[in-house]
Order: C-alpha cells, then structure tokens, then sequence
C-alpha cells in the first residue's frame, strides 16, 4: 500500500492530509542537504559542537535539521538542539523559508487531525493500529510512527541580512503552572491507555474530586539560549536583536564576503533550583496526577 493508494473512506482526509504533507517536509528538506553539501550555496558555517572539518559540520548540521523522531527513553517535553551559524546564498535561505512553511503546514495538519478525533497523535495512532494494520505501516513507513512534534514544528531561524556580532546567553524561565478543571484533567488522562493500572488509579482520584476543584499542570521550563545580535547601521548606529534559538542560524553571505564576529555559548545553567522554597506556595509539594503532572492547591488556613 502507498500513499496514492489510500481512499478517503479507509483515512480522513485531516489524517490524509497530515500524510501528504509530512512527504511534502521530507522533500524540502531533501532539497536543503543538496544545497548544504553545495560549497557555492553554503558559504560558511560554525557550530558549536567540535566536528573534525567543514564537511563533518555540513553532515551534522544536516542531521540535525532531519532530527524529527523520538530517540528510545527520550522525553518528548525536551528536544535537541544545535548551536551555530551559517553564512548562505539567498537559494539556500529561500529554500530554509520554504521549509518553515511545510513545518507550519504539518503543524496545521496535525492540530486539525487532534480536533477531528479529540485526542492526541498517539492516541490516533494506537486507534489506527486497531483498525487499520494496514495503514498503521504505512505510517510507520512514512515516518510518523516515532514523531517528536516539538523537534518538527521548530523553525529554522533566518536573517534577512548579516548580523556583525553574535553572542549567546542562557534564559531560566522556571516553571509554568496551568490551572485544569477535572473534567480537562479527565481528557488529558483518557489520552494515554485507560487500561493501564496507573491511569485508572488516577481517574478514581480524580472521580472524586468536585466539579470545581482547580489542578494546576506543572512543568518545568528548560533554560533557552538566547542569541544576542549586532547590526552595525551607518545612519542608524547599532541595532541590538534578542532571538531564542535551538537550531542553527542562518544569514546571507556573500563568497569572500567576512562571517560576523562571534562568542560561544556559555555553559548551561545547573537545573536544580537555587531559590528555596516559598513559605507560600500555592500548590501541594507531591503531584496528585502524576502522569499530567497534576497538583492539587494547598488548603488555605481558615477555610
């Protein structure tokens, strides 16, 4: 069974076209490695992770734009990033733009998808797997059995000129705490396998819960490495730029023409907390649902 082969009465057509337009993906991509391995297309390039020469930094730059799939025990709150800069032709920049359009396209497809059938991408896979076996390898074939979404829809960045200075620092944003009702907690758990001894302990927790007790979903934000850009402007002075950024990034440059200055990143930030704990914390210190990362909050004196 291929692609061509499916019928709108064996797929949705939102399941249909989240298909057709993951192969559209591929194919941009495809025909941005060509330009990358091109030295008149690819001008100059620096990453942040030691390669042995210019042409293993071309080979893991373009691994790294093909990075869209879980790895074994990967978490998917969390993705891999690349650090760099590359000086291109504005081919390749126009090509790295089209890219970002198929990224939003899937992005688009997949959300159409989730609304369709109320669940999410894992969900639909494991309804197809029961349904459909046939179908069920043709997605896996076609690559979106193992899909990391956050790693997909990432864009890459790009300048429409030069920068004269690149330098990085590093961003902590904490956490952030979304505030649920039970029955958008129930939703949430109904996504994973209800049959799971795990699951079912928590909607009988939840069950119990009144309409209107608040959960609040914690999750902790990953520290972002920001780029901090120098635009020399002969009129204008320097113009400063913040950007945040998990891939490389591109600008144009010219054959002979300087790459910008630039630092390294510093290291990473250390992911245990500093501050201590408030004395006021809203929130429970143990997760009530632990697979939403659901907290209950805390019980205000008096009340």
């Amino acid at each position: 069974m291929t692609v061509n082969d499916i019928t709108s009465t064996e797929l949705s057509p939102p399941a249909f076209a989240c298909i057709q337009v993951f192969r559209q993906l591929l194919l941009e991509l495809h025909t941005l490695s060509k330009l990358i391995d091109d030295p008149q297309q690819m001008i100059w390039i620096w990453l942040d992770t030691p390669t042995a020469d210019e042409s293993a930094a071309r080979t893991l730059l373009k691994s790294q734009l093909f990075d869209l799939w879980h790895e074994d025990g990967q978490d998917g709150r969390r993705t891999r990033n690349l650090i760099g800069l590359v000086g291109a032709s504005e081919a390749l920049l126009e090509q790295a733009r089209q890219i970002n359009h198929a990224k939003l396209a899937f992005k688009q497809a997949i959300h159409q998808l989730m609304e369709e059938n109320d669940q999410s991408l894992a969900g639909f896979r494991q309804a197809v797997e029961q349904r459909h076996p046939a179908i069920a390898h043709l997605l896996n074939h076609h690559g979106l059995a193992r899909l990391h979404l956050k790693q997909c829809y990432r864009t890459i960045p790009v300048l429409h000129r030069k920068p004269d200075k690149a330098s990085y620092s590093w961003y902590n944003n904490g956490r952030s705490i979304k505030k649920l009702s039970p029955a958008d907690a129930h939703k949430l758990l109904c996504q994973f396998d209800t049959s799971s001894p795990h699951i079912q302990t928590q909607l009988n927790l939840l069950g119990h819960l009144g309409s209107d007790t608040a959960i609040a979903q914690v999750q902790s934000q990953a520290p972002l490495l920001r780029a901090n850009l120098v635009f020399k402007m002969a009129e204008q002075g320097d113009i400063r730029k913040a950007m945040n950024v998990a891939l490389p990034l591109f600008f144009p440059l010219a054959k002979g023409e300087q790459p910008p200055l630039y630092k390294c990143p510093p290291a990473p930030p250390s992911s245990k907390r500093t501050r201590s704990p408030r004395n006021d914390a809203q929130i429970e210190d143990h997760p009530f649902l632990p697979s939403i990362r659901g907290y209950l909050y805390k019980q205000r004196q008096g009340s």
